[in-house]
């Protein structure tokens, strides 16, 4: 009765996906018999391959580059303390607004892609650059010796302190 029927696929649709090209499919018939009736069933299985371009291109090269801008905040001088401040909130922010615009494009799915867990060691790395000027730039202002030094930046501690008004603190 429908055996002279064909099946027709529109291949265009598939060949203008942006992140896959189709590398081949196959057709697989079959008959599923229940006691009242036949059942034809087609199924199609498609094979595509993922355009890795896109992701190195527009994810995985910008992290990597935020990451060594931040590890050139290693090897400024210890005392350019606003520059490394600037390079190390720029560096997060900018990760902030990439792992979001990669969550846009990416499907909804319920477990970590490649994709994410390189970007929590992007992130990692940004927090330990972070946390390593943090402990320079202490210890070249607190621990340096040098009384004259420590006697300056107690002051403007103080000083500091006593302009927070006092509700500020008691809230």
């Amino acid at each position: 009765m429908g055996s002279d029927r064909g099946v027709q696929m529109d291949y265009d649709g598939i060949n203008d996906l942006a992140q896959f090209s189709m590398i081949g499919f196959q057709v697989f018939n079959s008959t599923n018999m229940t006691r009242d009736r036949n059942y034809s069933a087609l199924e199609v299985r498609f094979y595509f391959d993922r355009h890795f371009g896109y992701f190195l291109m527009n994810f995985y090269v910008p992290c990597t580059l935020i990451v060594l801008l931040c590890w050139v905040a290693l090897w400024t001088n210890r005392e350019a303390t606003g520059d490394r401040i600037g390079m190390g909130i720029t560096s997060v922010l900018t990760m902030v607004l990439i792992a979001n615009d990669s969550k846009s494009d990416a499907p909804k799915v319920n477990f970590p892609t490649a994709l994410d867990i390189y970007i929590w060691i992007c992130y990692t790395t940004l927090l330990i650059c972070m946390i390593e000027f943090t402990v320079v730039h202490y210890y070249t202002k607190f621990n340096t010796g040098d009384p004259e030094i420590q006697a300056l930046e107690r002051e403007k501690m103080r000083q500091i302190i006593r302009r927070i008004p006092k509700t500020a603190v008691l809230r």
